[in-house]
């Protein structure tokens, strides 16, 4: 890893991933608008570590077989590690599973897929939080329309950041926001802006 002297932006090259189409395909399916930018061939969101925001971007142009460049910034330094952790979690760093691949490559339905995407990773998320909102608002609709309710949320409750992305918005934000004010902003039932509300008031007193 360097730092590459870009408002102190640090390099690092993160392990490549086997199946790296399959990866790229899914997390992009999952992006929120507003947080997660996919321009360019590069994937790039804020993540957000004991309320400090660094930009992270997967650099899937300059993948090699050495490795996948990943730019976290600025102001890096002070928080690489735990922002690395969150990014590998989210990329699924370590979770490839050849016994899986082996007892898969058996059946003839699967066969072909495995062959296509071997080793594939079983990706995370950067926030747990974030996870569990996107969850309640994916009940019993659309990948679509999930997204288009967490673009929502992000655009009213969010935080801007450098860059012109916004990060999504934490629990403590959504906790002390009226329900029926986070119903109007994303678009959702009464019933599921008040469990979203309630997950936030959960989590800001201290459930992990």
């Amino acid at each position: 890893m360097h730092d590459d002297g870009s408002a102190g932006a640090v390099d690092v090259l993160l392990p490549a991933p086997a199946s790296p189409g399959f990866l790229r395909d899914f997390l992009a399916s999952q992006a929120v608008p507003g947080c997660d930018d996919l321009a360019g061939g590069a994937h790039r969101r804020p993540v957000v570590v004991d309320g400090a925001v660094r930009t992270v971007t997967v650099d899937w142009r300059g993948l090699t077989p050495a490795g996948l460049p990943v730019r976290v910034g600025p102001g890096a330094a002070e928080t690489l590690e735990p922002v690395l952790e969150r990014v590998r979690r989210w990329l699924g760093e370590g979770t490839e599973s050849p016994a899986a691949d082996r007892a898969l490559a058996a059946d003839p339905v699967l066969a072909a897929d495995v062959r296509a995407w071997p080793l594939i990773r079983l990706p995370g998320a950067p926030d747990g939080f974030e996870t569990a909102v996107l969850t309640v608002l994916g009940q019993q609709v659309s990948l679509a329309a999930a997204r288009t309710f967490a673009g929502r949320l992000v655009r009213h409750h969010g935080t801007p950041v450098t860059g012109g992305a916004t990060a999504f918005p934490t629990a403590r934000r959504i906790a002390g926001t009226d329900p029926a004010r986070l119903q109007r902003d994303v678009g959702v039932t009464t019933r599921r802006a008040a469990t979203v509300h309630a997950l936030a008031v959960a989590v800001r007193d201290g459930l992990v």
